[in-house]
């Protein structure tokens, strides 16, 4: 029952703390990651994850595929700066649906990035376009 609330607490002062050293420059700031371990006292430990290129989560691969066609279920697309199709919640679903018979190029110039995320995605896919003749 007070694991929690002693997580939370921790996490609170952990979030002070780095504040204090961002405003104040006391001290190192923490980098990207802390670990917390508390079954027998208390243990911190900061490190840095490191990118691995080619992990399709972290990396910043690209690769470039020719698609005719893609086996989604229910994929929403969308740009930077306007949302192409989104199929929840069915508001949002009734007032993109007349984009699904435009064109792409109405949405999408030459260079700029498409984001798809589907259920059967494991991370958000962003897609170069790319116009061939």
């Amino acid at each position: 029952g007070s694991a929690i609330p002693r997580s939370r607490t921790l996490k609170k002062a952990s979030c002070c703390l780095e504040a204090l050293k961002i405003a104040t420059l006391c001290g190192p700031r923490l980098d990207n990651y802390m670990m917390y371990s508390g079954t027998d006292g208390i243990y911190t430990y900061t490190f840095q994850h490191q990118r691995l290129e080619d992990c399709a989560v972290c990396g910043r691969q690209e690769i470039t595929a020719n698609v005719s066609r893609a086996l989604l279920k229910r994929p929403s697309l969308r740009t930077a700066s306007r949302s192409i199709y989104m199929p929840a919640p069915p508001s949002l679903e009734l007032a993109t649906r007349p984009n699904l018979e435009k064109p792409v190029s109405e949405f999408a110039q030459e260079g700029e990035i498409v984001s798809v995320t589907d259920a059967l995605l494991p991370i958000a896919l962003s897609l170069t376009v790319q116009y061939v003749d």
